[in-house]
């Protein structure tokens, strides 16, 4: 069985239901489905306390050249620990960000492989992060990589991930990926390219690249055309899309703030 582990803020609660709802109705070989937050914004799903983690949101923020980036890399974060951290949690693990919707079934293990898609976009100061944290870590194919709005995590190979980092470093994976950041780059990191990146050179024959259809779009009120025309496997409803950004420019980035009085940047 998958788990699926949604990692939400404020700013989701109006496509996290039917986030819910396409996880439960689509996601192949299902199993429980989490919700990581700092306040339970759903009975539809396993709440899990962010405060949880083994760092916060103060933590992070004392180490960023560009504070106003806290809760983006504060949620990549979670995302990575959440195998050391939520009891009994899948071997295989499945992350969705809570703004997306599956339409259509997908499955992400097929024949013992483990299955990932793909972009194109490429934006340089993810890897240059990647080889910050160990030298090993290298872009692993020229037009292809990670960032595609879910993963599927296996604990045994992040788990190689942060001993590697750790050892190299002699510090907690959480230190060392805030510390790497590309200096003068405000996005400089992205934890779904470490994780593919990693597993398509050292474990190439355990995973598969294929295709999934999606598209990014504005107009959430009209969900329902896009289930009834079944055209993608999921749709991304961004809440920058919807005009729900509260981070348009660097001054309101820096002046939004949360209920501790840090900032809370997320995708």
């Amino acid at each position: 069985m998958i788990d699926v582990v949604v990692v939400s803020h404020e700013k989701d609660i109006p496509t996290l239901g039917d986030c819910i709802r396409g996880i439960r109705e689509n996601i192949q070989d299902l199993g429980r489905v989490i919700v990581v937050s700092e306040y339970q914004y759903t009975d539809e799903a396993e709440w899990f306390n962010e405060r949880s983690f083994p760092f916060n949101k103060e933590g992070i923020y004392e180490r960023l050249e560009f504070p106003f980036m806290t809760g983006w890399y504060f949620q990549q974060l979670i995302k990575l620990y959440a195998w050391q951290v939520i009891p009994d949690l899948s071997e295989h693990y499945l992350h969705i960000d809570a703004d997306i919707v599956f339409m259509r079934p997908v499955e992400f293990i097929k024949n013992g492989k483990m299955l990932y898609d793909n972009s194109t976009n490429n934006h340089n100061p993810y890897f240059v992060h990647m080889k910050n944290m160990h030298p090993d870590f290298i872009k692993t194919f020229d037009d292809k990589n990670g960032m595609v709005h879910h993963i599927l995590y296996y604990r045994k190979y992040i788990k190689e991930i942060f001993d590697l980092v750790e050892g190299y470093h002699g510090k907690d994976f959480w230190k060392v990926f805030c510390d790497s950041l590309q200096e003068g780059e405000t996005n400089s990191a992205c934890e779904m390219e470490i994780y593919f990146n990693y597993i398509f050179r050292c474990h190439k024959d355990k995973v598969e690249l294929r295709k999934v259809i999606w598209e990014d779009v504005s107009d959430f009120d009209n969900i329902e055309k896009y289930r009834r025309e079944q055209n993608f496997d999921f749709v991304g409803f961004h809440a920058y899309m919807r005009g729900a950004d509260i981070y348009t420019d660097k001054k309101r980035k820096e002046s939004h703030m949360t209920r501790d009085g840090l900032v809370t940047l997320y995708d």
